[in-house]
């Protein structure tokens, strides 16, 4: 029964070829609106399928979702697939097909009984349904998550039972929530091996098992900032006392663990510079150190893409999870750029220090050098490494092509009005050798650049963006020379001409006569 409605179903959602990402619900409502699942619905209002417990619905489609991808794990490790004899004569497989055998699995909405393919030599060890594993992923964080609620062992038997049709014994439960215990432990005596110039202690009051009880307690945390920027746990102890002793406890052990070593220990801190608290900072802790402190020039974020939405137009729209990272790993963008800026923030969240925000005008991010401390949080949240730390010039002045698209020129002017072509007459005009052509793009080395600002009124697409500055007056071409006549060409050249005919001859003054 339930095979037979689901083919409908499989065949609508093949025929739609649109080419959007959509999410399951977006999926489920449109095969509502067509009617694909009234067959479906129909089956399910006579009693005739069950949705809940053994042999219910989603289970049995969780079944044949399962048996699907063991036997394309199967095809993948043999090399040929079911009833492929020539391909399987052919190609000389060591290893054979040797039938399958039920397995039943404790699954979030139930039980499912699922074939698991074999192979002759016992070789093949599926991934998506592992050896000597009777849980599909998913039970084990609904037990930890019901256990750290306060329900008991017990009580978490009786509701998988009622609920999804799991039928777990309480050693097994036991089993997980202990294998869960250990891992925290050995996290929370894992060694320490970053520099955090900046640590918060914190507490915040969450409900503990304690035996049979699950009263409140105190859980004091320790969150370093590294010197990239970025936040770290480097433990949580729950303690009901959380005075001055504690806390020096807390310290001391994080030291034992290595936070330590990553400053005190090194003979050399020129290595390590805080983006945050900048030079000065550096060098007050050198000199309570004894050591000499890091030389670093300031840095700014700096996004490089100048495609905005007047200028880069879309080609298609996206409809899935408004992340960078998401979308970049499924397909190039909604232009025709697979290069430019995404839009939707990755750089924004990654920020902690509110200096990026989202332009809604040109669809791109937008930097403010006064709040940015080039903790490069940004640059590694941007999949498209469009973002890079560049020099802070005095009064926030700038040179640099905002492109990164590595097209040749035709195809970037299709895509986008303000892309770098690679012509290169902004590597011709530049004296100091800063500009360089690599790959069809310009790249403008701010160490070399001495904001001459030539190569702006150079570039024919509009891509070298100028900051803080006004740009150079454009100076008007010379217009052009008149044509010169044959007889002056000739005359140039040296070549005497032949007088015309009602012409004068000219008489030199030697030779003109005297009046006597």
């Amino acid at each position: 029964m339930v095979t037979e409605a689901v083919k409908p179903m499989a065949g609508d959602v093949a025929g739609n070829d649109n080419g959007a990402v959509t999410d399951s619900r977006s999926l489920v409502d449109s095969l509502v609106a067509s009617g694909a699942l009234d067959p479906l619905f129909e089956r399910i209002d006579g009693g005739r399928i069950e949705l809940t417990g053994d042999g219910g619905l989603p289970g049995e489609l969780t079944r044949v979702a399962l048996e699907r991808g063991l036997q394309a794990e199967t095809t993948s490790h043999l090399g040929y697939a079911p009833g492929d004899g020539g391909s399987k004569a052919s190609g000389g497989h060591a290893n054979l097909r040797n039938g399958s055998c039920p397995k039943t699995l404790s699954t979030p909405v139930g039980e499912a009984a699922v074939q698991v393919p074999h192979g002759r030599d016992g070789s093949f060890a599926p991934r998506l349904v592992p050896r000597r594993s009777g849980r599909l992923g998913g039970l084990d964080e609904m037990i930890i998550s019901l256990y750290a609620g306060g329900m008991t062992v017990r009580g978490i038997q009786h509701h998988l039972e009622k609920t999804i049709g799991a039928d777990l014994s309480p050693e097994t439960i036991s089993n997980i929530t202990d294998a869960v215990s250990d891992a925290v432990l050995e996290w929370q005596e894992r060694p320490l091996d970053e520099f955090c110039p900046v640590l918060y202690l914190d507490a915040v009051r969450v409900k503990v098992r304690d035996n049979s009880r699950v009263p409140p307690k105190a859980a004091h945390i320790a969150i370093g900032v590294d010197m990239d920027g970025f936040k770290h746990v480097p433990g949580v102890w729950v303690q009901d006392d959380g005075g001055a002793s504690f806390w020096a406890h807390v310290c001391a052990e994080m030291a034992n663990r290595g936070m330590a070593d990553a400053l005190v220990k090194q003979d050399d801190i020129s290595a390590l510079f805080c983006p945050v608290g900048g030079g000065d900072c550096m060098k007050a802790v050198a000199a309570y150190l004894g050591k000499s402190a890091p030389e670093k020039e300031p840095q700014v974020a700096t996004v490089r893409c100048g495609g905005t939405c007047d200028k880069r137009p879309r080609t298609n729209e996206y409809n899935g999870a408004r992340s960078c990272a998401v979308a970049s790993s499924l397909y190039v963008g909604e232009t025709g750029c697979a290069f430019g800026c995404l839009g939707f923030g990755d750089c924004v969240v990654s920020c902690a220090f509110d200096a990026i925000r989202m332009n809604p005008a040109t669809g791109l991010p937008e930097v403010d050098p006064d709040k940015c401390t080039a903790c490069g949080a940004c640059v590694k949240a941007c999949p498209k490494m469009i973002i890079e730390l560049r020099k802070k010039w005095p009064k926030n002045r700038a040179v640099y092509v905002s492109c990164v698209s590595k097209d040749k020129g035709a195809v970037v002017m299709k895509a986008c009005k303000a892309g770098c072509i690679g012509c290169g007459k902004c590597q011709k005009v530049c004296a100091f050798g800063a500009i360089t052509i690599e790959n069809n793009l310009a790249y403008i080395d701010p160490q070399k650049c001495k904001l001459c600002r030539k190569c702006v009124n150079e570039c024919p697409t509009g891509a070298i963006v100028l900051a803080g500055m006004d740009p150079l007056p454009k100076v008007p071409k010379a217009p052009a020379a008149p044509k010169a006549s044959p007889a002056a060409k000739e005359a140039s050249a040296g070549v005497p001409t032949a007088p015309d005919a009602g012409a004068t001859p000219a008489v030199s003054a030697a030779e003109t006569p005297k009046a006597e």
